[in-house]
């Protein structure tokens, strides 16, 4: 994988027509996005558009009321925005994976995104088909960010010739930590070394303690950044 790929779990997540459609709700305060997208999503048959808001408030109500799977999140909005709305929707229950969806990957932006933790980041320039492919991989556990996005991260988050902590790993832990870097699930860590969820979870725990890195979205950046680019070091913000 190259920086010009997009980070995304396992590639393209398989349709399973015999499973309850991934429920999503769109926040974006232009009609015409809401729209186009809506559109797109209405063609995949694994893909159910259960809500539209087009203000942050809104969006944290209609959160509320439906609990979709996946939140497609712009974070430039009128009464809320979606930098303001991140907490409270990631700590609804059960809690929906965020998507965000942007014109402005602001430094600002993508650090804040990264402290809470969402699931994906793509810009409004993205392929359509890009953005379904993103929606299903976070819905199954995974990330997607677009490659310029994932690109500013490296450049934001990591500062290049620092000693790596990466020496301290285990065989063992170096194994998972490679397949994070993939952006692979827990599940699919373990279905692909022949361990337990639960070992893979573990040793998920020990890498970001080794690592000093706060949390599992860092870790797949700092992964992928370490196995795909220059070996670099992660720091807390």
């Amino acid at each position: 994988m190259t920086s010009s790929q997009q980070l995304m779990t396992s590639n393209q997540q398989p349709i399973n027509s015999n499973q309850s459609p991934i429920t999503v709700l769109i926040a974006d305060d232009h009609p015409i996005v809401r729209q186009g997208l809506s559109f797109t999503l209405s063609m995949q048959p694994d893909i159910t558009v259960v809500a539209e808001a087009g203000t942050g408030k809104e969006a944290l109500d209609l959160a509320h009321r439906h609990k979709p799977d996946v939140i497609v999140l712009d974070l430039e909005m009128p009464q809320l925005n979606g930098l303001a709305i991140l907490a409270p929707l990631s700590a609804l229950q059960p809690a929906p994976q965020i998507l965000i969806l942007t014109s402005y990957a602001t430094e600002e932006n993508i650090k804040s995104a990264l402290q809470a933790d969402v699931s994906g980041f793509h810009i409004k320039d993205s392929e359509p088909q890009k953005l379904v492919e993103a929606i299903r991989a976070v819905y199954h556990g995974g990330h997607a960010f677009h490659p310029t996005i994932l690109d500013r991260m490296m450049r934001y988050l990591y500062q290049p010739n620092e000693p790596s902590g990466i020496v301290s790993l285990t065989q063992s832990e170096m194994d998972v930590f490679r397949l994070l870097g993939d952006g692979l699930t827990n599940p699919q860590i373990a279905k692909q070394l022949n361990l337990t969820t639960r070992t893979v979870s573990t040793r998920v725990r020990n890498i970001l303690d080794k690592l000093d890195i706060e949390n599992r979205n860092h870790a797949v950046i700092y992964a992928h950044n370490h196995f795909h680019q220059t070996t670099t070091i992660l720091r807390k913000p």
